[in-house]
């Protein structure tokens, strides 16, 4: 069986590593997008990890273009 990939759950990039351990478990850091936090998107293949970042990159564009709707 092959290693899960590891992806950023913010950009979906696979550039995301162990950083250090807490006592609540692994840290991780994504060298794309500064990431920071316990939780990893694990992907079986190559073929998942892309369609993942795909979606998270669609999510982040249609995030970004909705309007803001703050109190000004």
């Amino acid at each position: 069986m092959e290693p899960r990939l590891r992806l950023c759950p913010r950009c979906g990039s696979h550039e995301v590593h162990a950083d250090h351990l807490t006592p609540l478990g692994q840290r991780h850091k994504c060298r794309e997008c500064g990431y920071e936090g316990s939780f990893v998107i694990e992907a079986d293949s190559l073929e998942d990890a892309k369609r993942i970042r795909e979606e998270l990159q669609a999510q982040l564009e249609e995030a970004s273009e909705e309007p803001d709707d703050g109190d000004e």
